[in-house]
């Protein structure tokens, strides 16, 4: 009888190489998982009697998948690196050793990798719509206002900007900065091997570790697009986004934002439904035509079931533009603000959501 099996590795070159040397030595393929929610999917809709090799790498395995659910002697699993190469023989050995492994083994592995999972709970992820809905900035003020309380690490991973370190004022080349006592940042454009890097921050061991981690992921592509897109920046962003248990989404008064909004809604729910999205409608004036956009806007959750996790962000470009010129945070420059006001609001929501 053949064994079926999965495979949910990053790199593609070696998805397939993995795939010939099984199916040459009678391996049926059961699927490719290119996402974690596919392989969560995938998984879950298993017979309880069907035995299923699952072939992992590293960046998988510490990216929300939750094993704990699959804790079946029928599963067996295999973690490969997927930055060293390997003789088929070698690979087979590891297979093999897997199947033979007992329940006790089996159960050891699961319980690591849950614990590796909790620190997930740390990271939150700013995406939103294109056209400048002001991610970034959202980025570094709640961050801030977060570590008023927790030392975190603002997480520079916008692949078409990375310029939080030039609107901090942070001079040199240096990958992580410390700004204060309890902020840093981590500029993984500095890197190379920025996804190591992040991998690294959930290690529980690791010293100085920082206690939240705010990402700035740059503008959402279409989801469905960019899971299976083998371009470095389509993966990158797919990889970096499902580091975040939390995700804040952030929209403006443009109509644009609405189906923006809904596509990467629908898509996230297909591809990675145990995230938490937050969805913030940024620089919202008092004016009729941006009034009749806040209703759009809260009619649009309403339909996707969200309608209690979004937060309005007031226009305040004066201040935006002081915190600006001085390298400064909106707490720095307002601290009595409308403005600061709401920041603070949602970053003690996005804290207490862990």
């Amino acid at each position: 009888m053949k064994i079926s099996f999965v495979t949910a590795l990053s790199d593609f070159a070696l998805e397939d190489t993995v795939i010939e040397v099984l199916t040459n030595r009678e391996f049926e393929l059961h699927a490719r998982a290119h996402s974690v929610g596919q392989l969560n999917q995938i998984l879950s809709n298993l017979d309880d009697e069907q035995r299923i090799l699952v072939v992992i790498d590293e960046q998988i395995t510490v990216r929300h998948v939750e094993i704990g659910n699959y804790k079946r002697e029928q599963i067996c699993w295999v973690q490969i690196a997927s930055d060293i190469r390997f003789s088929s023989d070698e690979f087979m050995d590891l297979v093999f050793e897997s199947l033979r492994q007992s329940e006790e083994s089996i159960s050891r592995g699961i319980n690591e990798a849950t614990r590796a999972l909790k620190a997930h709970s740390d990271f939150i992820g700013f995406t939103g719509s294109n056209s400048a809905p002001g991610i970034t900035t959202l980025t570094i003020n709640i961050a801030a206002e977060l570590a008023n309380s927790e030392t975190t690490t603002i997480v520079d991973a916008d692949p078409d900007r990375n310029d939080i370190a030039v609107r901090l004022g942070v001079k040199g080349y240096k990958s992580v900065i410390s700004l204060h006592e309890r902020l840093r940042l981590l500029d993984l454009s500095r890197m190379d091997n920025s996804l190591a890097e992040l991998i690294s921050l959930t290690k529980p061991d690791q010293k100085d570790r920082t206690a939240l981690h705010c990402i700035d992921l740059g503008q959402a592509p279409d989801i469905s697009i960019a899971q299976r897109d083998r371009r470095i920046s389509g993966r990158k962003f797919i990889d970096y986004l499902q580091f975040c248990r939390q995700i804040v989404f952030v929209a403006q008064p443009e109509h644009h934002s609405l189906s923006e909004m809904e596509s990467f809604a629908r898509g996230i729910s297909d591809f990675y439904p145990e995230a938490q999205i937050t969805y913030v409608l940024n620089q919202s004036s008092s004016s009729s035509r941006h009034l009749a956009f806040k209703k759009s806007f809260r009619l649009k959750l309403q339909e996707l079931g969200a309608a209690e996790k979004h937060f309005v962000i007031p226009r305040d470009y004066g201040l935006i533009d002081k915190a600006s010129s001085r390298f400064a945070t909106i707490s720095e420059v307002g601290p009595r603000s409308s403005m600061r006001k709401s920041l603070t609001e949602l970053s003690i929501y996005l804290g207490n959501s862990r």
